[in-house]
């Protein structure tokens, strides 16, 4: 925890807090060996459900982009802009 950013640290205690409330403090000891810092190198994968769950594409209530994540998001000026966005 001491090479994060400060704001990483807080956010870390805090989920820690959090989750001894429920007595789950220790799952973050035995996960601490899978954690690795993340880049500006490196990609999130997301799964096509995880896609769909978190409504980044197409919203749940009618399947349309409005209302979605990319929608909200898009402040692109053009359709080139746009369709970038979206690749990305």
């Amino acid at each position: 925890v001491g090479r994060l950013p400060a704001p990483a640290a807080v956010a870390m205690a805090q989920c820690l807090q959090h989750l001894e409330q429920f007595q789950l403090g220790g799952i973050l000891s035995r996960a601490h060996a899978h954690l690795r810092p993340f880049s500006e190198a490196h990609e999130m994968h997301l799964s096509p459900n995880t896609l769909k769950q978190l409504e980044v594409l197409r919203n749940s209530d009618t399947g349309q982009e409005r209302g979605s994540l990319l929608w909200l998001l898009d402040r692109t000026r053009s359709p080139f802009g746009s369709r970038l966005l979206r690749r990305w």
